[in-house]
């Protein structure tokens, strides 16, 4: 089963840059997916639409067949790590990245 679809996904700010342009992608169940690129070629602009802190322009998203673009970054369940983000100095890399999965009011792993 397709647990993630993007079907003709694109993403224009408002300036007019168009940042993602009718993209199609599917990643199956237990599949390894990765997105390769130069700087400013939509990689985090993508990933931003899947784990829904940014909406897209045109286009569908969807997980497991259902339809998500009106979907909380909470009900996608998504995991980021940023490439700038506050490290916590005191703590270790795991401790940093498995921060956010302390918090009270998380959601139970699947």
């Amino acid at each position: 089963m397709t647990a993630l679809a993007l079907e003709s996904v694109s993403k224009t700010f408002p300036s007019g840059t168009v940042a993602v342009d009718a993209l199609d992608l599917s990643v199956s169940d237990g599949e390894v997916m990765v997105l390769l690129g130069p700087s400013g070629c939509g990689k985090s602009t993508i990933l931003r639409m899947v784990a829904g802190l940014e909406d897209p322009t045109d286009g569908v998203i969807r997980f497991d067949g259902e339809i998500a673009n009106r979907w909380s970054p909470r009900e996608r369940r998504v995991a980021m790590a940023f490439q700038d983000f506050a490290l916590y100095p005191h703590m270790s890399v795991r401790g940093n990245l498995g921060f956010p999965s302390s918090w009270p009011g998380r959601l139970p792993r699947p």
